[in-house]
């Protein structure tokens, strides 16, 4: 078992990654709109 302050830890980066993900995502859906699918292709 890891230590409580690991675990912590542990949250708040998959937290971080999660929301970076999100963003990422977020930007390539709106560059895709903004340019038109056949730019992802």
């Amino acid at each position: 078992m890891l230590p409580e302050s690991s675990q912590e830890t542990i949250k708040k980066a998959e937290k971080r990654t999660s929301v970076l993900f999100f963003l990422c995502t977020k930007t390539v859906s709106l560059l895709t709109e903004v340019t038109g699918y056949d730019a992802m292709v």
